[in-house]
């Protein structure tokens, strides 16, 4: 519910971009870290996370820390199979 406000499992843009082929892009962990706290990831200058806010016009996708582990994995799991 939250990330398709924003986002797509294809690599259609909507808000925020299309989600295909994220597995494949970034790991596992770096996926967590980003989705719980987009901006502890940015501020450690990642240059993946740099990107995706120059991109989007430096607004940062909102913090998730409530979203189980478990379930961002099924959402993975689910852009995967889409």
């Amino acid at each position: 519910k939250n990330c398709e406000s924003c986002h797509t499992p294809t690599d259609q843009l909507l808000v925020g971009p299309g989600l295909k082929g994220i597995t494949k892009r970034k790991s596992e962990k770096w996926i967590i870290a980003w989705i719980q706290n987009s901006r502890q990831v940015v501020n450690r200058k990642d240059k993946y996370a740099l990107a995706l806010m120059a991109n989007y016009n430096n607004v940062p996708m909102p913090a998730y820390p409530d979203i189980p582990i478990d379930s961002i994995r099924a959402i993975l799991a689910y852009i995967d199979w889409f």
